[in-house]
Order: C-alpha cells, then sequence, then structure tokens
C-alpha cells in the first residue's frame, strides 16, 4: 500500500472512532480499494493528470462550516439560474440558509454518511476518489424526477478552505423515473485563495423514456485542487444531454463512465477547458454502447495558454451486443502559446458489425488563412484574434440551454482568455 492511501485509511479511521456499523462497511470498501493503490502516472488514462499536489494534500473530513465561512461562500455565489432551485453545499455540508426551501426541493433528500446507497460497481483504479468521496462525504443529496414531478435544480457546491483544513467532499446521486424530466445545473466554485481539494462524486440513473439535462462548470479559484468522477446508465430510449465547461483550478482531473445499457439510449457530451499559466486540466469521458441502437455525439474543444497543458481521452466502445449503434466524435484543441500543450486521444473500439462511427482529433494554432482574411476586412490584430478563439469555443456554449447562464459562461470565458470580448447576442 502506498503511502498515500495508508494516510488516507487512517485519515478516515481517526474520523470514526467508535466504528459504528456504517463506517465500519465504508471503511471495509475504502481499505480494499486502497490496497489496490491510487492511480499514478504510470496509469494509461492518468498520465497526463497532475497528481503530486494530491500527495501533500489533506483527505480529512472538514469541521462544518461556521459563520465566517458560510458567508464568504455566499459571496461567491452567481446569479440564480431562472427556473430552477437552488442548493447551496459549502466545504461538502448542506447550507441550508444558503438553499431555496418549500416545495421547489420536492423530489430532493438529503442522506446522511452511510445512508446512501452504495456507489456504483466499477472496481478499477479509475475509480478510486470515488470510493474515498463515498468514506468521507458528510452529506450525499439524492435527486430524483417523477414522470409526474419534473424538476429543475441548480447545485453550488462552494470550498472555502485552505490545504491543511480538509477536503470538500460533494456527492450527488441524480435519477430520472421513466418518462421523466430533470435539468440540473451543477456549479462548482472557490476563491483565488483556496487552495483544498475537492474530490466531486456524482451517479446518474437515467430510466426508460427518461430525460436528464446536465450542465456542469467547474469554476474553481487558480490555486485549488480537483478531482471529479461521474458515472451514468441508461435504460431503453433515455437521453442524457452532459455540458462540461473547465474553466477554474491549478490541477483538476475529470473521470467520466456512461453506459448506454438499453435499446436506443442516447447521450450527447459536449465539453471545454480553458486553461493558462500553469495549469493543468485533464479529463478522461469512456461511453459504453451496450444495447442495440444507441448513439452518442461527443464535442470537445480545449484551448491552453501560456505553460498550461489541457488532455482529453475520449474512448467509445461499442460492444458485441450493440447492433446498430452510432457515434460521432470530434476533438479539437487551439494552442494560444509557445508553451502550451494540448493532448487528445480519441479512442474507438467496435466489436459488432452494423455500426457507424466516426471520429477524429486537430490540434494547432489559430488559422492563419481565417486570421489573414479577418486582417484583410479591416480588423486589428487582437480583434481578429479575439473572434478567431471565440467562433472556436462557442461549440460547446451553445449548448446551455439557459441564456443568462450562457452570458455568465461567456464572460467568465473573457476574462479567463483576457483577449476575447464577450460576443453580443443576437435579436
Amino acid at each position: 500500500m502506498s503511502a498515500l492511501a495508508s494516510r488516507i485509511l487512517a485519515e478516515f479511521e481517526a474520523a470514526s472512532p467508535a466504528q459504528p456499523a456504517t463506517a465500519q462497511t465504508v471503511g471495509a470498501r475504502l481499505r480494499a480499494a486502497m490496497a489496490d493503490g491510487l492511480p499514478t502516472g504510470r496509469d494509461e488514462n492518468w498520465k497526463y493528470a497532475a497528481l503530486r499536489g494530491l500527495e501533500k494534500a489533506s483527505f480529512r473530513r472538514p469541521a462544518p462550516p461556521d459563520a465566517v465561512r458560510l458567508a464568504g461562500a455566499a459571496a461567491l455565489l452567481p446569479n440564480r439560474v431562472e427556473g430552477h432551485c437552488r442548493l447551496v453545499f459549502v466545504d461538502g455540508y448542506f447550507a441550508p440558509s444558503l438553499s431555496d426551501a418549500g416545495d421547489s426541493g420536492q423530489g430532493v433528500t438529503l442522506l446522511a454518511p452511510g445512508a446512501a446507497p452504495p456507489a456504483q460497481a466499477e472496481d478499477t483504479r479509475d475509480f478510486r476518489y470515488a470510493t474515498i468521496n463515498e468514506a468521507f462525504a458528510p452529506n450525499a443529496l439524492a435527486v430524483e424526477a417523477r414522470r409526474d414531478a419534473p424538476l429543475a435544480i441548480e447545485i453550488c457546491a462552494v470550498t472555502t478552505l485552505t490545504a491543511d483544513a480538509g477536503a470538500a467532499y460533494p456527492r450527488l446521486l441524480l435519477r430520472v423515473a421513466t418518462e421523466a424530466s430533470l435539468s440540473v445545473v451543477e456549479r462548482h466554485l472557490s476563491a483565488p485563495e483556496v487552495t483544498a481539494l475537492t474530490n466531486v462524486s456524482i451517479e446518474v440513473e437515467v430510466a426508460a423514456a427518461g430525460k436528464l439535462r446536465h450542465v456542469r462548470l467547474q469554476q474553481h479559484g487558480t490555486r485549488a485542487q480537483v478531482v471529479e468522477t461521474l458515472r451514468a446508465t441508461l435504460a431503453a430510449d433515455a437521453r442524457y444531454e452532459l455540458t462540461q465547461v473547465a474553466l477554474g483550478s491549478q490541477a483538476a482531473r475529470i473521470t467520466a463512465r456512461i453506459a448506454l445499457a438499453g435499446r436506443g439510449a442516447e447521450c450527447g457530451v459536449h465539453a471545454a477547458a480553458i486553461a493558462d499559466g500553469a495549469r493543468v486540466l485533464d479529463a478522461c469521458v469512456q461511453i459504453e454502447h451496450l444495447a442495440p441502437q444507441t448513439r452518442t455525439r461527443e464535442l470537445a474543444r480545449a484551448i491552453a495558454a501560456g505553460r498550461a497543458r489541457v488532455a482529453f481521452n475520449g474512448h467509445i466502445r461499442m460492444a458485441r451486443g450493440a447492433t446498430g449503434a452510432e457515434s460521432e466524435q470530434s476533438l479539437r484543441g487551439l494552442l494560444s502559446g509557445t508553451d502550451c500543450e494540448i493532448d487528445l486521444r480519441p479512442q474507438l473500439e467496435i466489436y459488432v458489425d452494423a455500426v457507424k462511427a466516426s471520429h477524429g482529433a486537430t490540434t494547432g494554432k489559430l488559422d492563419e488563412q481565417m486570421l489573414f482574411y479577418l486582417l484583410s476586412r479591416g480588423l486589428d490584430p487582437s480583434t481578429a484574434q479575439a473572434l478567431l478563439k471565440w467562433a472556436f469555443v462557442e461549440d460547446v456554449v451553445t449548448h446551455l440551454a439557459d441564456r443568462g447562464l450562457r452570458r455568465e459562461v461567456e464572460r467568465e470565458i473573457a476574462t479567463r482568455l483576457g483577449d476575447v470580448p464577450p460576443m453580443k447576442e443576437s435579436a
């Protein structure tokens, strides 16, 4: 067992000295996971991730937020998403004083440690941080949309901790019943001085003919560390639209697995990552077609500047039973400097005949011919470059259905890129 795995176990046992039955069960799963070790740069799916900071991070569960931390979190909250019930978590703890109450919360349950169902069954190194989340998370938020009660939820997870004060563990369980509909906007935020680890776990189940529109915005301060795990299972004719925009943190890694388990299930993945300075943003998205007539469309855009590195591993697998499956994958990276790096890895495994699949990846600098065209029309160089960068990333941003949220994300992208003004909205 590695030194880091041993320290994580020690921090868990120190927080659960009485070892009640729930702690014993969770602890047994944690010990089994740690015995096999945490992923390292030698693991193929993790070779681009920045893991060195995790060696120094504290993994222990922090104390519940006091008035000072709650006030700091409140100051970071953005404008509300129209038509969505807002639920706020501070350092992994539900914050009732910052959240909506009343009938808008119907279908939402806050689960205590040990009360949440065990994590989904993947038992590989890629999902070890989800096991850690399960062991340390002070709450789990269960959201269930029923056929007769569609839901729209905005979840704001704010981290206020320094690196020695513990880690934040947001844990979300999203369930969509048969023919039900759910909209979730999930934000992760922290101030520039925050250095703690945020370890996020999201589990998604969409039943037959259910629909889930899921927006995830990673807007941490530039010194934060982030590890995220997302696992989703789709039944027959289910629809899952995932739009993820990563803008913050010093080092961030997301591991996602989406299983299209029922006939006719569909998913769309739209991802954007923008990094500057010496930041590292890494994503590994695995999509498995397990049933006939399943469909996937995956779109990823990355912009790197300064000495930043962005990596995206898009792995699509079509199993033997996935006759008639279709997938389309487009990964593109834009280098905005000489010292930055973008690593795009499209992967396609096909174990069945009679499928349609396309995939491709390109990385390069701004299109010189298009830049020359804009300059020839009288635009100055900075404006011309800004327009090309904006057009590049808007492929993803346009999938944000809420107009106010889209404008907010556009403004933050403009701030991150420095030279890109938000585009005027068409009439």
